[in-house]
Parts: structure tokens; C-alpha cells; sequence
């Protein structure tokens, strides 16, 4: 394939990447060396690139600091205007006015208000699973779910794991209330049986009957709230119970979680709210960075905690690597 144009310039920004150490620089420096000597090289492509977990955070940090570098502060029309200006200089842009589709997400604005759905991703679901004309159902799940692991498995016969990982999207981008099945689901992804798949078409049948649910943001002066809850030894399986919150801001949700404890139900002692997250282990420093973000945004007033009881001790950390990129 052709040499992309800004090959040179990640490679160089790799190499004066403090942060980078060891194989990866050398690489680097090895690549950027070969390129100068000869710049009619070609690129042999090995294996696609995009989705990497770290490409995300590398651009956000790449953006933020030529962001820094202008220096704007002001949320003014005109400055607005002039950022986009200064950008295109840096980088190869294209605007295309107010968002409205992104990511399968549809994108609607009005006076004080966003709602993002995803009923096109979920009619190419519907027809993908050949569930065009099936039924819609009221909830995502049967509360008398007794799902086991199959141990006859013949992950052929059936597309489970792309339907799962089709959930797995709507249920971190726009609909919250089919996050905890998706996370039942996604344990059987290597012992998965006709009751398993079963489950899983219900959840479509569900997602036709409530095809226009999405979620809203309105103008308010509310602060954030947090909802936490778990239940006792909810897993047939392993007997481990589930921890779930949900974060509140806007009248709409900004983050969510359904989780598998690690300890047994008769280890934890989830007396209360605030030993409940304990018993989570990692679960909720996603939980816990989020807050912090919203805190430093001036969005956060105080910290409201909607719960049974009255939650200890929570600590904020901004490490990367505490921080859970998913929401199941």
C-alpha cells in the first residue's frame, strides 16, 4: 500500500514520546531511519490497525495539547470559529456542521435538549438476526433466568458471540437498561447452548418493542446522582452477586454498570451502600474518574448518593489505567 502521508510525522512524534521506552521506539527510530534514506518505500499491511485500545487516548492527547497551545478559553461563536481555523492548519479536517449521525448514533439537538438513539443499528440488527417480524417483549430479560454453562459447545452452529458483541455496543453507547443481560450474555460466550441463544433473541425482541428509547440530556441546575445497588449471591453458577450504578446528570444518565463481584456473596458484607462498592474490588474506578471529571468541569455541585444506606469513603483517582474504557 502507499506510504500514508503522516507516517513520517507519528513516527517522529514516537521517538520524542518520552512515555515510549524499549521495542517501541526502536521500531520507530528503525522505520523513520529506512524512510529518510529511501522515501519511495512502500507499506506492507500485516494487520489492520484501527480500534486499538490506546488510539483513542494517544489523539485525545495529541488534540488537547495543540488545543493548549492556541490557548483558547473563550466559548464565544467567533473563537469557535477561529479554533477550527487554527486546527485545519495542523490537521486534515472537514466540517460538517452540528453532529447528527456518529458511530451508528443518531444525534438530535434542540433548545436546551439531546437525545441520541440508535434505532437504525438496531433495524440492522433486527434484520442481521433475521428478526425483522419477531414479537417485541417487555423486559430484555425472563426474571427466572437459570442459565449454566453448556458443555457441548459448538460456537458453529450459532452467531452467538456477534450477537453478544452487537448488545454489548448498544448497551455502552445508548441504552443503559440492556447492560446487565448483555453482561449475563457475555459470560457464555465459550459455553453457549440453545437456552443461551434463546436469551439472546429475546433481548432483540425487547429492542424492537422500544425501538425510540435513547437518551436525553435537557438544560438543568441539577447536580449529578449517583444510584448503587447489588444484589446477594444472584449466580447460580459461582454464587457471586452483581454490582451495578448508574450516574445521573441532566435528567440523563453519562455512565453506567452492571458487574459480576469477585468475592463470594458470603465473603462480602454489603450491610450497606458504601461497603457494597467495596466489595466490587475495581469495578467502580471508572466510576470514580468519571466524577472526578465532572468535579473539575464545574459541573458537580456535590456529591449525592442515592442508596439504602450512606456510602463511605469513596476516592477519586485519575490513573489511566484504573479507568474501565466499557460500561458493562
Amino acid at each position: 500500500m502507499e506510504k500514508p502521508k503522516l507516517l513520517n510525522e507519528c513516527l517522529s512524534n514516537i521517538t520524542n514520546d518520552c512515555e515510549e521506552e524499549g521495542q517501541v521506539r526502536e521500531i520507530a527510530e528503525g522505520l523513520l531511519n529506512r524512510l529518510k534514506e529511501d522515501d519511495g518505500l512502500v507499506c506492507r499491511l500485516n494487520k489492520a490497525i484501527y480500534g486499538l485500545r490506546q488510539a483513542g487516548r494517544q489523539w485525545h492527547k495529541r488534540l488537547s495539547q495543540k488545543l493548549k497551545e492556541i490557548g483558547f478559553k473563550s466559548t464565544d461563536s467567533s473563537w469557535i470559529t477561529e479554533i477550527k481555523r487554527l486546527l485545519a492548519r495542523e490537521f486534515d479536517v472537514k466540517d460538517l456542521g452540528k453532529a447528527k449521525y456518529c458511530l451508528g448514533i443518531e444525534i438530535e439537538q434542540s433548545s436546551g435538549m439531546i437525545t441520541m438513539t440508535q434505532r437504525r443499528y438496531i433495524m440492522d440488527l433486527l434484520e442481521r438476526f433475521g428478526m425483522t417480524n419477531c414479537n417485541s417483549v417487555a423486559t430484555p430479560m425472563d426474571k427466572d433466568n437459570n442459565l449454566i454453562k453448556e458443555l457441548n459447545c459448538d460456537s458453529n452452529k450459532r452467531p452467538y458471540r456477534e450477537l453478544v458483541g452487537a448488545l454489548m455496543y448498544l448497551a455502552v453507547a445508548t441504552r443503559p437498561d440492556i447492560s446487565h443481560t448483555v453482561s449475563i450474555l457475555a459470560q457464555f460466550n465459550d459455553c453457549h447452548g440453545e437456552a443461551h441463544w434463546a436469551a439472546g433473541k429475546r433481548v432483540l425482541r425487547y429492542l424492537k418493542g422500544t425501538l425510540n428509547y435513547g437518551i436525553s440530556y435537557r438544560k438543568t441546575d441539577d447536580c449529578a446522582k449517583i444510584y448503587v445497588n447489588a444484589d446477594w449471591g444472584r449466580c447460580k453458577i459461582d454464587r457471586r452477586s452483581y454490582t451495578g450504578y448508574v450516574v445521573m446528570l441532566s435528567n440523563g444518565p453519562i455512565s453506567w454498570k452492571s458487574t459480576k463481584q469477585r468475592a463470594d456473596a458470603g465473603v462480602c458484607q454489603i450491610e450497606n451502600c458504601g461497603k457494597r462498592i467495596k466489595a466490587g474490588g475495581g469495578s467502580t474506578s471508572g466510576l470514580h474518574a468519571h466524577l472526578r471529571t465532572i468535579h473539575k468541569i464545574n459541573l458537580l455541585k456535590s456529591k449525592i448518593v442515592n442508596s439504602n444506606n450512606e456510602i463511605e469513603n469513596v476516592q477519586f483517582t485519575e490513573e489511566t489505567s484504573c479507568n474501565s474504557r466499557k460500561k458493562i
